[in-house]
């Protein structure tokens, strides 16, 4: 693997992190298996595993995949209630399943915002101009005058 920035040395670090604690639900002493690791790092890349036998297929940041992670939580959740997996493996397969068939949605709800918020930024707001109403009496009377006997 090609040398990482800090940025995704950091993004590694809290996707590992929060696959280990909020999905696995593994304490501090434990830590994921090599092929838990593998199979993490080959939805970077588009594949089952990351190896080099195999051609990359896509390319995702870690940022994302903990995104997809973030956002399949509750269906991780009830599925991880409901289902009884054979090993741990199995369960962080299936798992993983579930997150790949939803990298392409995150994905690309993150580049949409992305280019909105940009849009934004060139909009041009110099343009826009505060045009309010006036209000004004059509009437001289002063209906108030009437209940003044009543005090």
């Amino acid at each position: 693997m090609a040398t990482m920035s800090e940025k995704e040395k950091q993004d590694w670090n809290d996707l590992y992190e929060y696959v280990k604690e909020k999905i696995m639900h593994y304490d501090a002493t434990q830590k994921l298996s090599k092929k838990m690791i593998l199979r993490l790092r080959g939805l970077q890349k588009g594949k089952f595993l990351d190896n080099n036998n195999i051609d990359d297929n896509s390319y995702y940041s870690f940022e994302i995949i903990l995104l997809t992670y973030k956002y399949c939580y509750f269906d991780i959740s009830r599925i991880l209630r409901t289902k009884v997996f054979k090993d741990e493996e199995h369960k962080f397969n299936y798992i993983a399943s579930i997150v790949e068939s939803k990298l392409n949605d995150v994905y690309m709800k993150i580049n949409k915002a992305k280019k909105k918020e940009e849009e934004i930024k060139e909009s041009n707001l110099e343009n826009i101009v505060n045009a309010t109403a006036t209000y004004t009496r059509k009437t001289e009377d002063d209906n108030n005058a009437r209940y003044e006997d009543f005090w």
